[in-house]
């Protein structure tokens, strides 16, 4: 069995597998997410694929939303090619339960993958593009927290934040870069709100983000002479918002125990490669079962009903609170 839209297409031998397959019709949703996207997500590891490309594809599978998640990948960029376009992005997601049983099910929630790490031009294009449609209601982020870092321990900005910079908002080349730029472009076509919402593992997440992203705007305003209205809609909550989250999530390195279970399956071409910064990546993903995602319900423009997939919208005093509670059970 191949993992692509040809190979999905007979499902029988999937379901003999016992390999879940997504219930939805794919190319009706990728049709969906060009013309009116919903959602755009930064960072393409296994936490996403895991967490928020398998919840989007709960509620794909329900009918509640018709419409998939733009995914961008800004580094790495060779494994769009052999990690997702060769699977026409669809990956396998195992979870792995207590008792020792592997849960195995295919996800097709992404639809569509644009590589901005400058190779292709006409993908950061197309993700502006994204930006400014009127349907678009969130933005989010699984970059780690080093990826929110704007300057160095001496207070200046880090190198790939002066490119930045100096390339202004036509020119961005960092993941933070480029989604200011994006959110520029929001800003020209009438305001329109949006919310960017980190996902990443640190505290007070939605605040490292709008930080970063007003520093990036700041030097623009001051350098390449954008509008002052532009900060004004970055800081203002009814616009963009920039809600807290607490995410709990454990998705380790592809375990060749669980690449071998699926090749019995007779699922082929599972074999992980190695990324250029040395970490490793396949067209599966292993997690445990456990999982948590809370978030503040700062959406100024809507969002899907992922509370119906799992995730729970909450204040913000809420969110900070069980941070602490995970921080200190850790430690504990």
């Amino acid at each position: 069995m191949k993992l692509n839209r040809i190979g999905i297409a007979d499902p029988k031998p999937w379901e003999q597998a016992g390999i879940k397959l997504p219930r939805f019709d794919i190319d009706k949703m990728v049709q969906n997410t060009k013309k009116a996207p919903r959602w755009i997500h930064f960072g393409t590891g296994n936490l996403f694929r895991a967490f928020h490309a398998v919840a989007m594809q709960n509620l794909l599978d329900e009918g509640l939303v018709d419409t998939g998640i733009v995914a961008c990948k800004t580094f790495d960029g060779d494994t769009l090619d052999t990690i997702f376009t060769a699977y026409d992005n669809l990956n396998i997601v195992s979870i792995l339960s207590e008792d020792g049983q592997a849960h195995h099910r295919v996800i097709a929630s992404i639809a569509e993958v644009l590589r901005l790490d400058g190779q292709r031009p006409e993908h950061l294009a197309n993700l502006f593009e994204r930006f400014e449609a009127p349907s678009l209601q969130m933005v989010s982020f699984t970059i780690t927290e080093k990826g929110y870092e704007v300057k160095d321990a001496d207070g200046q900005p880090l190198p790939i934040i002066q490119e930045d910079i100096a390339g202004g908002p036509d020119k961005p080349v960092s993941t933070l870069g480029i989604a200011t730029a994006g959110l520029y472009r929001r800003y020209l076509k009438g305001q329109k709100p949006v919310a960017m919402v980190s996902t990443d593992n640190a505290a007070m997440n939605g605040d490292k983000l709008h930080a970063a992203v007003r520093y990036i705007a700041e030097q623009w305003v001051q350098q390449h002479g954008l509008p002052q209205g532009f900060l004004d809609y970055i800081d203002n909550k009814n616009l963009v918002g920039f809600p807290v989250t607490m995410i709990d999530k454990i998705t380790p390195r592809p375990d060749p125990a669980v690449e071998k279970m699926l090749a019995d399956l007779g699922v082929e071409g599972m074999t992980p490669v190695q990324t250029d910064k040395g970490s490793f990546i396949a067209p599966f993903v292993n997690a445990e079962t456990t999982e948590y995602l809370v978030i503040e319900d700062a959406f100024p423009a809507g969002r899907p009903p992922l509370e119906k997939a799992g995730v729970y919208f909450t204040d913000r005093e809420t969110v900070n609170r069980v941070e602490r509670m995970k921080v200190s059970t850790c430690l504990n």
